[in-house]
């Protein structure tokens, strides 16, 4: 876990304003990425540990995000969904501030 971990960090470092990839490093380029509502308020590196220990536990994927109205970098468990209107759905039910479209770069709010 702690070389993934680094791993992560390092990445969140070089991708000020977000990225999603899986437990292999694999970058994610389509799809909406969902957080877990486990892993969320994850901020930090201890923050990060949290969110790569459910991802490879759960097999999920990891996110990382700059929200601009609250200032604050988030780093979540994510699931990938296909459909817009499914990932809304899921959002909502893990209690989510935005999902995040990986082939536009576009967030939508969801509160």
């Amino acid at each position: 876990m702690n070389n993934l971990l680094q791993r992560v960090w390092d990445l969140s470092h070089e991708s000020p304003l977000g990225f999603t990839v899986d437990t292999e490093m694999n970058k994610i380029a389509e799809g909406y990425s969902v957080a877990y509502e486990e892993t969320q308020d994850s901020f930090g590196y201890e923050g990060l540990r949290k969110v790569v220990e459910f991802a490879e536990k759960h097999g999920t994927c990891i996110g990382g995000w700059f929200d601009e109205v609250s200032g604050r970098y988030y780093f979540d468990a994510t699931e990938v969904v296909k459909d817009k209107a499914e990932a809304i759905e899921v959002g909502k039910r893990n209690k989510q501030i935005a999902i995040f479209n990986l082939k536009t770069g576009k967030e939508t709010r969801l509160k």
